[in-house]
């Protein structure tokens, strides 16, 4: 018998991820005595374009007739469904099938295959106005990582394929991404998104596919990538940047849009800020002019409090800034990040070269790699640590201007071993 009571409109949901504030999102909305299902239908528009008293696409929208006849499709579908047979499993595959224009078989198909499990997560924060942006890009770069996995082993997997040996493909996506050149922190980063999308579609679906144990697996231990930029190096891109009288290279081509890149790095090579802290903290010109403070304040978003560092040289800070037009990236760490990486390894490679080299330590062996193009953003903060740890060799005052919680997170931001003074003192006597 079917529920009088039953309710089926469409809503418009507006979009936080997107820029125009006028674009809105549809979704289904079904209400009755026993169900209330709210789904997303894919279909983006304007404002002006829909009529929420017919719940209907206007005619002068692109596309109205084919967005109008799914909604009438999907109204039909459920008018004639039994109250009984409204399940969430049911409302979905309906949705989906009028929606992609595919029957409802082919559906259930491609719901078991795992990539869906990604895909319907990510649906879900997108239409959830208090995801984060991070949260959002996060999840997409994993998933696009397991689709590229997918094309190197020809196969598309399922659920059931999950569930018969977790681990072995586990250790065939490690693999795979190491040949690629990942390190295996970004790796394991990865897997955990791989686990909480099993574990919430276990939560749905009340089954149980083995998660994988991350723990188990014998990861390359690394040591911390000490990638800096030495008091010379930042002299000459400093120079380079504000096209000083000293400039290395005034006849090297200075593009505005890729020099402000390089400054902002440049700024956090002089206070130590990490990149998330540049993009939320709003730098005013009274707090950087020399003239009336010595020091520069910031908060810190990974730690929650204020660090207070001196103005190194009293006006490198302010003359970048200055030259910024004390205009700051408000984008997240995460949009700008890769630009800067771009740049500030293109300028440092013209300007410097690639003579110089570090070492990463593994399990096995020393690799050593050129500074050149390996450049990253939080080189800036472990630049800026080094050249005030070597103006003065007091590691307490530089763990206090990198706002570290002890001394011996500083050692390794220094790449410092203080026990290795120990038998100097061996010999000590009064």
């Amino acid at each position: 018998m079917k529920d009088k009571n039953r309710k089926l409109f469409f809503l418009r949901s507006p979009n936080a991820d997107l820029d125009d504030r006028n674009t809105l999102n549809l979704r289904f909305r079904l209400k009755s005595a026993n169900k209330m299902k709210n789904k997303g239908l894919g279909i983006s528009l304007l404002t002006k374009d829909w009529d929420q008293e017919n719940q209907r696409v206007t005619r002068k929208a692109v596309d109205s007739d084919s967005i109008n006849t799914k909604l009438t499709k999907i109204e039909a579908k459920f008018k004639i469904m039994e109250e009984d047979d409204l399940t969430d499993q049911n409302i979905d595959l309906i949705v989906e099938s009028v929606i992609q224009n595919i029957d409802i078989d082919t559906v259930k198909n491609n719901k078991l295959l795992f990539v869906s499990i990604f895909e319907e997560k990510i649906s879900e924060y997108s239409s959830n106005l208090a995801t984060l942006p991070n949260t959002l890009q996060n999840y997409n770069t994993a998933l696009a990582r397991y689709k590229a996995f997918e094309v190197h082993i020809k196969s598309r997997l399922t659920i059931a394929v999950f569930c018969r040996n977790p681990q072995k493909l586990f250790r065939e996506y490690i693999s795979f991404e190491r040949d690629q050149g990942r390190l295996d922190s970004t790796i394991k980063s990865k897997l955990k998104y791989w686990n909480i999308c099993i574990n919430a579609y276990n939560e749905n679906n009340n089954i149980k596919i083995p998660s994988l144990n991350l723990k188990k697996f014998q990861w390359i231990k690394r040591e911390v990538e000490k990638v800096y930029l030495t008091k010379e190096e930042v002299s000459i891109l400093y120079d380079f940047a504000l096209d000083t009288e000293t400039n290395p290279a005034p006849e090297y081509y200075r593009d505005g849009k890729k020099i402000k890149f390089l400054l902002y790095f440049l700024f956090r090579c002089f206070s130590g800020m990490r990149i998330s802290d540049m993009t939320s903290v709003k730098c005013q010109k009274e707090k950087l002019d020399p003239l009336k403070n010595s020091s520069f304040k910031y908060f810190a978003q990974k730690t929650k409090k204020y660090v207070e560092v001196p103005q190194l040289g009293y006006s490198y800070l302010y003359n970048i800034a200055a030259e910024l037009n004390f205009k700051f990236p408000k984008k997240t760490y995460s949009q700008i990040q890769k630009l800067e990486k771009e740049n500030v390894n293109e300028f440092y490679t013209a300007i410097i070269g690639d003579r110089r080299k570090f070492s990463i330590l593994t399990q096995n062996q020393e690799e050593i790699f050129p500074v050149a193009g390996n450049i990253k953003t939080h080189s800036a903060r472990r630049s800026f640590a080094k050249m005030v740890y070597e103006e003065n060799k007091d590691i307490h005052f530089t763990s206090k201007l990198l706002g570290h919680s002890s001394i011996t997170q500083t050692e390794k931001y220094l790449g410092l071993n203080l026990n290795e003074k120990f038998p100097i003192y061996e010999g000590f006597r009064l």
